[in-house]
């Protein structure tokens, strides 16, 4: 029976750094007998090959290689993969090289690691022990390290744990000791019980191997780096709010030459998947290392190879590899011929083009016409039923024109009726369950309602389908089985279609993924595309291959720039600066380093300003703090609205001996730098923050303002938008009004979030924030470039210098008349700091100094006129427009898409998700149905 093999090419990479500079790139398709081989023009080069058919173990990093970091549970394919390389015929071993304890790996051990006497590596190398639990090698803190190491508590509020492992006569025991002056939970994160000491106890009964030191504010990680490397014998490694001490001896790479001694292996035959910098010793060390797609670049640096994917997709795509490698390396090489045409072409582009009707040049058909297509038989149609339910669920868009005409679009109605899609409906105890059937013996089962409600699930279906349409389905699997999306699974005989369906789970992955860390998150903002990035992704990755460029032409707070910028070539721009500083940060170009060095000059001018603008209101400021750290009761509230109504601002148009905002204000509109800065505390105080807040705001504009690095300077004052926004006592983070204006009109909970909301610090949030962000930019490959707005200017100015192909530019307009420059004007006056003329309780700038939108009208026709000039002049530069809009926005749909069709010649496909959008002010959400309508000029 024939067989079809995946194979692996390489190419080389310009990018120093990389040993061999090697990258998994693309797999293509031979056809070959039982007793063939690839030929000399195969893509798989003879000496690749054979390094990958050498391999007879593998050492797998766990956390962000394996697993996400959520997940708890190995995946089918890669636990059924290593079972199967584990066989005679292949002879490889599987084992877990991790960071983690024994109790948090036990529950995947059994299903990895194959034999009982394969060793596993945990604790970052400290322990080796094999598969039955006899320890084959543990490394211990020196007594010295651990008194220091205990002792921290008393120092700064830190939480110490450290973890110790020993071995009775039936099986290994685990210990965590902790000191703590923060917390002290009676689990650890594996869920393993802590014995907690006091803080000059240091009597523990068995010596730890590793202890993290976990901590809250990042100020303090300088001080403690200082102590920790006068200590002999050890070393450190970071983690998102902790420090991990181990041993100097103990490292993965070390532990991994134990485990291939003790199996009597050479390295070459040794291989080594990871993605942080506590596996690179173990990557460089392995005969080939791999690091998975989301590797830290430290990490990828020290790599022979860089899997396409990443977390458990790139660790099945290298252990498919070993597998075929063997495959390919037991048979002789001769007389192999190209089954398939798509053998040697490229497909690391997830971009495929679009399957047209041949019946209509009308882009958008009425329910009429596709049921008169169906009733006369056409070659290119649906069935009433999966009609019917692909309307429902949203694999074909609606859309309504003004009168109520249902229209749906002549490329969405033909990508899917030219994959012959067919959908079934089962019953199983009261569970409603659908198959999708789509190409050639392609089923999607396990389907339920709740699946076409995440977002990405309808695009990556789409695109899955059509590209079945022109792939082959030949291979000598009869039959591949995919978790896809929500438990549905994809049934295959195609490896070309599994593997695409790999790449979607990895955009998804890399898309959606959760922020763990809280100051990484854009803050809100209204019509924030937060929940639907994995949906706008996929989406755009039908159109734009990987070596394409995206505009992202209002680009709000930058959640859709920092999803684009994990793919592509990303530019982003608004009307509004602040923006621009919000989407900057979400890419690379900055690091830890330049963190570091501008907080130094940041901490020292901001201390210095601080005291020097608390110096004119030092009563104001202690009674504050009295006032925030006391009780919520009727008392206080009394006490609260007072100092509220007394202390001097723009808005009450006070004044006392020392304090005179009015005067202030004045003599800075024409001398916006002169010392000290007041802005904030002038207008802001006890509005949107309360009066430290508001002096620290000012103080630390002030330090930014000191540096002279003005690439270093932006990344800084975007950090501090992202801070002001998150912290200010706001509706849902947007500046139009206070969202307290009299305390005593307030409940006792409200009048109590308020002080806990006044009492955060600005400047601790801001020093967290910028570290966070630095620390975020060194892991990713792409930076985020800004072009100032509006949307005519920011076009223009591109059309000049990007090619006039493999372009998107991703449309995002308000979908209401809101005037967002009135929404978040605090923002905006933040990074002008241009101390404007206010007005109205929400001391918003007078129109004339502020942004005026064209789509701030109840005019929806004047709407639809703006948004068809934007398309239409995207259209003209040769590049495509992906437009986000909802149903229930201003402009009708239907008549933009008419008005652009009958002027451009382009092919216009959509997709669309059901979602809520978050009222403002307490407002109740609502239900809508997202589109993104996709403008594709043509050839």
């Amino acid at each position: 029976m024939a067989k079809c093999q995946r194979l692996l090419s390489t190419q080389k990479v310009t990018q120093p750094g990389l040993r061999r500079q090697g990258l998994l790139t693309k797999y293509t398709w031979c056809r070959m007998s039982d007793r063939q081989l690839p030929s000399h023009k195969s893509p798989f080069p003879n000496e690749i090959l054979s390094q990958f058919a050498r391999i007879r173990l593998i050492a797998m990093d766990l956390d962000g290689t394996l697993l996400l970091s959520n997940k708890s549970s190995l995946p089918f394919n890669v636990s059924s993969l290593a079972a199967k390389l584990n066989r005679p015929k292949y002879d490889v071993r599987t084992i877990i090289a991790t960071g983690r304890t024994l109790n948090g790996s036990n529950t995947l051990i059994d299903k990895l690691v194959q034999g009982k006497d394969t060793p596993v590596i945990l604790y970052n190398g400290a322990v080796i022990m094999a598969k039955n639990g006899e320890i084959l090698s543990r490394k211990l803190l020196s007594r010295e390290a651990l008194c220091v190491l205990a002792t921290m508590p008393a120092r700064y509020p830190v939480k110490v744990i450290a973890y110790a492992i020993a071995s009775d006569k039936v099986s290994p025991i685990e210990y965590a000791y902790g000191w703590s002056s923060i917390d002290r939970p009676r689990l650890d994160y594996n869920d393993m019980k802590i014995s907690w000491l006091q803080q000059n106890d240091f009597d523990v009964f068995v010596q730890p191997s590793v202890v993290v030191l976990h901590y809250n504010n990042p100020a303090i990680v300088p001080h403690i780096c200082k102590i920790l490397d006068l200590l002999a014998g050890v070393v450190y490694t970071f983690g998102s709010n902790y420090i991990e001490i181990c041993p100097r001896e103990a490292t993965k790479g070390r532990a991994l030459e134990f485990v291939a001694n003790a199996l009597r292996l050479d390295r070459s035959q040794v291989l080594a998947m990871g993605d942080n910098n506590n596996d690179v010793t173990m990557l460089k060390w392995a005969g080939i290392g791999v690091a998975v797609g989301n590797a830290s670049l430290k990490a990828k640096s020290s790599s022979d190879y860089i899997a396409n994917f990443s977390v458990e997709v790139g660790a099945m795509e290298v252990l498919l590899l070993v597998r075929e490698a063997i495959d390919l390396s037991s048979k002789s090489v001769s007389n192999m011929k190209t089954h398939n045409e798509l053998a040697g072409s490229d497909h690391t582009s997830t971009a495929f083009p679009f399957i047209l009707s041949h019946h209509t040049t009308h882009h958008l058909l009425t329910y009429e016409d596709v049921m008169s297509s169906i009733s006369a038989e056409s070659r290119y149609c649906l069935d009433p039923d999966t009609l019917a339910l692909a309307s429902q669920f949203g694999l074909l868009p609606k859309y309504c024109d003004s009168s109520g005409t249902e229209y749906f679009l002549n490329d969405d109605y033909f990508r899917l009726s030219g994959i012959g899609l067919s959908i079934s409906k089962t019953v199983d105890r009261d569970k409603v369950w659908y198959s999708i059937r789509f190409g050639n013996g392609h089923t999607i089962t396990g389907v339920s309602r709740d699946c076409f409600k995440v977002p990405a699930f309808i695009p990556s279906l789409v695109n899955l389908m059509s590209y079945s349409s022109i792939i082959s389905d030949y291979s000598g699997e009869s039959s591949l089985t995919f978790e896809f999306l929500c438990n549905s699974t994809l049934h295959t005989h195609s490896l070309d279609l599994l593997h695409f369906a790999f790449r979607q789970a990895n955009r998804i992955n890399m898309s959606d993924a959760e922020q763990l860390n809280a100051y990484l998150n854009p803050p809100q903002y209204m019509g924030s595309k937060r929940a639907l990035c994995s949906f706008l992704v996929e989406s755009i990755s039908s159109i734009l291959s990987s070596d394409g460029i995206i505009v992202d032409l209002m680009c709000g707070s930058g959640v859709a720039s920092n999803a684009f910028s994990k793919f592509w070539t990303t530019y982003a721009s608004d009307a509004q600066e602040f923006c621009q500083y919000l989407a900057s940060i979400q890419g690379s170009g900055f690091d830890s380093a330049s963190a570091d060095g501008a907080l130094t000059t940041i901490m020292r001018c901001f201390y210095l300003h601080f005291e020097t603008l608390k110096s004119l209101i030092p009563a104001s400021i202690d009674e504050e703090t009295e006032i925030l750290c006391s009780e919520a009761n009727d008392i206080l509230r009394t006490r609260y609205d007072l100092f509220i109504k007394d202390f001097p601002t723009i808005a009450n148009n006070l004044a006392s001996n020392d304090w005179n905002p009015a005067s202030e204000v004045e003599n800075r509109v024409f001398a916006q730098n002169r010392y000290p800065y007041c802005l904030f505390t002038s207008y802001f105080s006890n509005s949107y923050f309360g009066v430290r807040q508001s002096l620290e705001i000012d103080s630390l504009r002030f330090a930014i303002d000191q540096l002279d690095n003005a690439y270093v300077k932006k990344w800084a004052l975007g950090a501090l938008v992202s801070s002001v926004s998150c912290n200010g006592t706001t509706y849902g983070g947007h500046f139009a009004q206070p969202k307290v204006k009299n305390v005593r009109s307030i409940s006792k909970k409200a009048l109590s979030d308020l002080l806990v909301t006044r009492s955060r610090s600005i400047v601790h949030d801001f020093v967290s924030r910028f570290l966070s962000i630095s620390a975020s930019s060194e892991s990713k490959s792409l930076p985020v470039h800004t072009v100032d707005g509006p949307w005519e200017n920011s076009l223009n100015l591109l059309g000049n210098v990007l090619p006039s192909s493999n372009v998107v530019v991703y449309l995002d307009p308000p979908y209401t008349r809101e005037e967002y420059s009135r929404y978040y004007h605090v923002l905006e006056t933040l990074v002008k700091y241009n101390y404007p003329s206010c007005s109205g309780s929400g001391l918003t700038p007078h129109p004339i100094e502020r942004f005026s939108s064209k789509f701030f009208t109840r005019d929806s026709n004047a709407v639809c006129n703006v948004l068809h000039d934007i398309i239409s002049r995207v259209l003209s530069l040769g590049w495509s427009c992906a437009w986000s809009y909802s149903n229930t926005a201003s402009a009708n749909i239907v008549n933009v898409i008419k008005s652009v069709s009958s002027q451009h010649s382009c092919n216009i496909k959509s997709f669309s998700t059901p979602a809520v959008h978050k009222s403002h002010g307490g407002a109740k959400h609502k239900d809508v149905v997202e589109f993104l309508v996709i403008f594709v000029p043509s050839e």
